[in-house]
């Protein structure tokens, strides 16, 4: 592996991190909506439940008022009283809501409270895998780069023995190959006044002899 192909990987592991990171985001922003949405249904459903539980005891109320007023129509002294129950059928009705929306409103508290800390403690839960999940993610991603930047440099330590026993290697054979042209070359001078020697030898003994003739 070269250092080219080092730079590659180690820019991929790089973008899976970004990638990982934008992922995260995006989670915690769906969490966050469905919370909201959650509550939005919760309180849309407690207002329809007071609307309904309202109508009723209207309907039940001018019922009885109709009822009441239809046999008491000929009866005025039972005017009096007849409203007299009327205003205490509504202070009754007001009460019996009164008292209703305090245990509503406790319930509709206390659903709340203990929706929220349920969904609280989900999220929490979330973050915390999440977190563990990109910690250990984050983790192997650093070993992996660590473990390829010490292959590279390795590689490199290597790569720099090889070259430096290659320029001994060479300068070896440089000063070698200069001690033999340098013997060669001694050699050949010592040849050649050999050989002059030999021929001044050979001129000497063919003067001597034509001399003696």
């Amino acid at each position: 592996m070269d250092l080219d192909q080092v730079e590659e990987r180690i820019k991929k592991l790089e973008e899976n991190i970004a990638k990982f990171e934008e992922q995260e985001l995006r989670n915690i922003e769906n969490i966050k909506n469905e919370i909201k949405l959650l509550d939005t249904h919760v309180s849309e459903m407690n207002k329809k439940k007071n609307s309904k539980k309202l109508l009723h005891a209207n309907k039940c109320f001018a019922q009885k008022l109709l009822q009441k007023k239809e046999n008491c129509n000929k009866k005025k002294k039972y005017m009096k009283d007849i409203k007299r129950d009327v205003l205490f059928q509504i202070k009754l009705v007001k009460d019996e809501n009164n008292a209703k929306k305090k245990n509503e409103n406790l319930l509709h508290k206390h659903f709340n409270f203990q929706h929220l800390k349920e969904f609280t403690d989900q999220v929490k839960q979330n973050f915390l895998m999440l977190n563990v999940r990109r910690e250990y993610s984050i983790k192997s991603i650093f070993e992996e780069i660590s473990k390829i930047k010490n292959k590279s440099i390795a590689y490199l330590n290597k790569f720099l023995i090889i070259q430096k026993e290659i320029n001994s290697l060479l300068q070896t054979i440089n000063n070698n190959a200069l001690t033999d042209i340098f013997v060669l070359a001694k050699n050949s001078l010592l040849f050649q006044k050999e050989v002059a020697n030999m021929f001044q030898r050979f001129y000497h003994q063919v003067e001597n002899s034509i001399t003696g003739l």
